[in-house]
């Protein structure tokens, strides 16, 4: 019983408090979502390599080898620049476009032609040389004109503030009209051309099938990714083949960019690097070997010095070769000497020739702390040897005899043959053999012996007697 007296008195209680009831309303939120246009993430991943051409293979490498003697920001026509990244887009990996870009540093080039100009600084078509322009002039009228009105007024022409007499044609009438016979001068036109830069074609990344993220060290912010994921990620192998000078020149910056064809966003890798693109050899040669008044029997000096005037930063690789020196006459009767052989020996029998032997000379070399008083007499390598019949060595001075000239041009031969000077070896190099740009130089001490007996004079041939070759490493 009194649990029932319980229950109706929560009921009565309940039915004494007001009701509300749902009618059936709701409501809803609105919104949109925008997806971040990504900016496309390249990543260089290694296999960064300079590949060596057909054209002038270098000591170890030839066509499609890694260039591993190449030291320096430099390219020549026919090496390909190579190098493997990775793309990282949240977006749509698959419509990128990557390529491997060259960017030149734009320069200015001025073509200037003189043209005659009078006191009013117009130019004188009439006259087309120096000599008629400045002997012909123009008449200034009197100071007394000195605005445009009062010299209209007087039958004068203003120009820019100028008042000029053009009814007087001649220096005696200007000057009895009281005006002022002022000279036409010869000056320079200039025009400013900027130089053209080559794009190469984009085409030039080609889709890997790598999947390894090695040596990319792919982050976003402070996130480090170590996993490829192929629905965001794609591998390339980019390059670039240097063409001629004519259409590759000049200092670029190389770089790979990935644009998004989804956004239209772009990306590049962060390890941009500047290289000179066929850059022009030059060797500057100072001095001469003009040796007067040799005597017979004894030895003269001259030195010459050798200096690296390339462009780019180019390594030069320095070899030496020679002829013989032919006489020239002598009143009636041509020159000649005792003959020696290479290495300044008397040749065997006696022999007399109308020329000065090769074998008369020798030279001293200095490069930085090596010379070739250090120099390792070595004759013949991979593609020697340059002459069989030669046999280097070095005399008790430390001059180095001369291997002589076989061919026109440079040769594969010559190396580990015809060095300047064959010290320091570093694997297929002599490191005091390599001529640096901007350094002190090369000296180069030549010393005649003049075999005895010997008379008359003699003078190298129209291509010369003693040969300095450079080559880029």
């Amino acid at each position: 019983m009194k649990k029932i007296i319980i229950l109706m008195a929560i009921l009565m209680m309940f039915s004494a408090m007001p009701m509300a009831f749902a009618a059936g309303d709701g409501g809803s939120v609105h919104g949109g979502i925008e997806v971040e246009e990504f900016e496309p993430l390249v990543f260089q991943c290694g296999g960064r390599v300079i590949l060596d051409d057909d054209v002038q293979p270098g000591r170890i490498t030839g066509e499609g080898d890694v260039m591993a003697e190449r030291n320096q920001q430099y390219l020549f026509d026919g090496e390909r620049y190579q190098v493997d990244v990775l793309v990282f887009d949240k977006n749509k990996i698959e419509s990128d476009d990557v390529e491997l870009i060259l960017e030149g540093e734009r320069r200015t080039f001025s073509s200037c032609v003189a043209v005659c100009r009078d006191i009013a600084n117009r130019e004188i078509t009439t006259y087309t040389t120096e000599e008629t322009c400045i002997a012909n002039g123009v008449c200034l009228a009197s100071s007394t004109y000195q605005n445009q009105q009062a010299c209209i007024s007087a039958g004068g022409t203003w120009v820019d503030g100028v008042c000029l007499a053009p009814s007087f044609t001649n220096r005696d009438s200007c000057l009895a009209a009281t005006g002022v016979w002022v000279l036409n001068t010869w000056t320079p036109a200039c025009i400013d051309t900027p130089e053209e830069i080559f794009t190469p074609s984009p085409i030039n990344c080609i889709p890997s099938t790598s999947t390894s993220v090695t040596g990319c060290n792919i982050r976003i912010d402070e996130e480090a990714i170590t996993t490829f994921d192929a629905k965001t990620m794609k591998r390339y192998t980019c390059f670039i083949d240097i063409l001629d000078s004519e259409r590759m020149y000049g200092l670029h910056w190389l770089k790979v960019r990935a644009t998004s064809g989804f956004s239209g966003e772009e990306g590049e890798y962060a390890e941009i690097a500047r290289w000179f693109i066929n850059p022009t050899i030059s060797l500057s040669v100072d001095g001469d070997l003009d040796f007067s008044d040799a005597r017979p029997g004894t030895a003269s000096y001259r030195t010459v010095l050798l200096e690296n005037t390339a462009e780019g930063g180019v390594l030069l690789d320095m070899f030496i070769t020679g002829k013989d020196w032919p006489a020239v006459t002598d009143g009636a009767e041509l020159g000649r000497c005792l003959l020696v052989d290479a290495n300044g020996a008397n040749h065997v029998p006696t022999t007399y020739v109308n020329y000065l032997p090769l074998g008369a000379f020798r030279y001293y070399a200095e490069n930085g702390a090596f010379s070739t008083r250090d120099d390792a007499g070595t004759e013949g390598g991979l593609f020697g040897p340059y002459n069989p019949g030669f046999d280097r060595d070095s005399d008790p001075e430390g001059y180095v005899n001369i291997n002589k000239q076989l061919n026109a041009g440079f040769e594969e031969a010559m190396f580990d043959d015809a060095e300047i000077i064959q010290a320091n070896q570093l694997g297929p190099y002599y490191m005091a053999n390599i001529l640096y740009p901007n350094s002190a130089g090369m000296s180069v001490t030549f010393k005649l012996t003049l075999p005895e007996p010997c008379y008359g004079e003699y003078d190298s041939p129209s291509d010369g007697s003693i040969f300095f070759w450079a080559e880029a490493i």
